[in-house]
């Protein structure tokens, strides 16, 4: 199931306001996945859980290499402000 959809159905978008944001789909494909996501919620939910705590979890652990200057440099001192 496309995430957008799932995203802009919970927004409270209508299938066809769906469709207008992304010419690419059809009706038919908005209210197929969206009758997939109401079939298979609970497993659905499931999965963006573990991919959100993947997601925290990575960021945690890897820091990006902008992050990283970005605290090195204010541990020396310097300020982002000119």
């Amino acid at each position: 199931m496309c995430p957008d959809t799932r995203w802009h159905d919970l927004q409270g978008m209508s299938a066809d306001a769906i469709v207008d944001a992304y010419p690419h789909l059809t009706l038919a494909d908005v209210y197929a996945a969206l009758a997939y996501y109401h079939d298979h919620r609970e497993a659905i939910q499931s999965d963006i859980e573990k991919d959100r705590a993947l997601i925290e979890s990575m960021q945690k652990r890897y820091t990006s290499k902008l992050q990283k200057k970005l605290h090195e440099r204010a541990a020396d001192g310097y300020s982002l402000s000119s």
